[in-house]
């Protein structure tokens, strides 16, 4: 693969965004001002697509650069570049500067699934495990109110994802603040089947077995039941 560094103008950007993997609104604020004070300190990564340069990774300072007037960005220019290599060097750029959010690899996950890659190519990726994709996966088919809940921060991915296995909602685990581990114990507790043990010890004993789901049972009809048990 053949690379050169030079300036190019930012008029000759493709306005594909194909390797941004920031899902979530991110912000040039924090940028602006060091681009004024000491210019561009690093060049973007872009790839020839006929006559123009397809963006690989660099979006906040090609924003931060239009923002103020600029007409050109320095930029390593990687000849035949691959897809695949292209999306490993956009992904390498955002997870070492740590700038994808939890949502943002949910995503990432989401879509390159949607491309055709395995689970296994998609963890290499986002340096991550096989179970955690699967985990992200789970979540990017989440309601919206989840999905606005993980890019607010509000609730972690490993909390969405154990909420929406037990059918829990978005109101009921962030009211409650629950914890990863109580989420756990709160389904285990919602399968348990309760049993009643009656003893009769009058002409023998008399011993009635009856299991039950405490949260969805009713007590009366329940009761009724035991009643006409004991009575034959």
């Amino acid at each position: 693969m053949q690379d050169e560094y030079r300036k190019i103008r930012i008029a000759d950007l493709t306005e594909d965004r194909e390797f941004q993997y920031r899902a979530s609104d991110w912000r040039i604020d924090d940028l602006i001002p060091s681009l004024k004070r000491e210019g561009q300190l690093f060049p973007v990564l872009v790839r020839p697509v006929g006559e123009k340069f397809q963006l690989v990774s660099g979006y906040r300072r090609v924003a931060g650069l239009r923002q103020l007037g600029e007409e050109y960005v320095q930029a390593r220019i990687l000849s035949d570049l691959a897809d695949a290599e292209a999306r490993r060097i956009a992904l390498a750029e955002n997870l070492d500067r740590q700038s994808l959010t939890a949502w943002d690899q949910v995503s990432a996950a989401a879509r390159l699934r949607s491309q055709g890659l395995t689970n296994a190519q998609i963890a290499s990726d986002l340096r991550v495990t096989v179970r955690t994709i699967q985990r992200y996966l789970r979540v990017a088919e989440a309601p919206d109110d989840f999905r606005r809940a993980l890019a607010r921060d509000e609730i972690t991915v490993q909390q969405a994802y154990e909420a929406l296995k037990r059918g829990i909602s978005l109101s009921e685990l962030v009211g409650q603040g629950r914890s990863v581990r109580y989420l756990r114990g709160l389904s285990r507790k919602r399968e348990t089947k309760e049993s009643i043990r009656i003893q009769r010890r009058r002409g023998g004993e008399i011993i009635v077995n009856i299991r039950f789901d405490p949260g969805k049972t009713d007590l009366t009809r329940l009761l009724a039941e035991v009643k006409e048990r004991l009575t034959k």
